[in-house]
């Protein structure tokens, strides 16, 4: 049985190691994920549409559709993920974490609890000290 992906990630994080190649925030992880790990067949993330202008719900919408299609879901650990001055209720990855671990009905298809796999990603000079 085949295995697709949601990348659960702080987008716009900073404070990560630069990548060579790709870039210096958590989305070059990603996007080197996606050139050298995870076919379009298998990743199920958002790809270079950027849906930040969209409200809350409409974003909410179009990553459920793309977890509920997935059935593991990394989570990228990053120095600035999580948001000090935010509710965790108001931060996205918790959602889509939590989400990841539901299992949903939508238009008779069962989702089932997907597999939670973290890494843990370096700051920008290198260390694993932030964890």
């Amino acid at each position: 049985m085949g295995r697709k992906v949601f990348v659960s990630y702080k987008h716009s994080d900073a404070n990560v190691e630069n990548l060579r190649g790709f870039g210096d925030t958590a989305r070059a992880y990603v996007d080197y994920l996606m050139e050298h790990r995870l076919s379009d067949e298998i990743y199920k993330g958002e790809g270079n549409e950027d849906i930040s202008q969209f409200k809350d719900d409409t974003i909410k919408t179009h990553l459920k559709n793309k977890i509920h299609d997935s059935s593991i879901t990394l989570v990228l650990i990053s120095p600035g993920m999580k948001e000090p001055h935010k509710m965790e209720s108001e931060q996205w990855i918790p959602w889509e974490v939590s989400y990841s671990l539901k299992e949903i009905t939508r238009s008779d298809k069962l989702s089932h609890t997907n597999g939670i796999i973290a890494i843990i990603l370096p700051d920008q000079f290198g260390s694993y000290e932030h964890i």
